[in-house]
């Protein structure tokens, strides 16, 4: 018979299926040519939705992994620096506003997600970073 799982547990497999869920909606709307527009014609909007989406997605990954803030925040760039590259193959532009949007929308999600993490029922068993 297995144990029931700890609140621990259910909370970092939720936070694994959100992470994968705001992947697949960062890369479709960063690389679908035909991704409707980012907002309303609001000065800088594209950039707001670039860091939310990353402050969101960064969060997700340090509460579903749990690893060091740094290599969140490292993989974090790598994969916006990685949508910038692949962007002009999809017909979109590239701009290293976006990638520095992405950059600083992650550094807010791991920063979020140790606030919540504090409050995390069953934080001894997770690894700190």
């Amino acid at each position: 018979m297995t144990a029931p799982a700890r609140p621990h547990d259910r909370l970092t497999a939720l936070a694994r299926i959100a992470m994968a869920l705001a992947t697949a909606l960062i890369l479709w709307g960063t690389l679908w040519r035909d991704a409707p527009p980012a907002g309303p014609e609001i000065p800088y909007f594209d950039k707001l939705m670039h860091l939310v989406a990353f402050a969101a997605w960064a969060g997700l990954l340090r509460l579903a992994w749990g690893g060091p803030v740094w290599a969140v925040i490292a993989i974090g760039a790598g994969f916006g620096a990685a949508i910038e590259l692949i962007q002009p193959l999809t017909g979109r532009q590239a701009e290293l506003a976006d990638l520095a949007a992405d950059i600083a929308g992650c550094v807010i999600g791991v920063w979020f997600a140790g606030a919540l993490r504090r409050l995390w029922p069953g934080r001894d068993s997770v690894t700190r970073g």
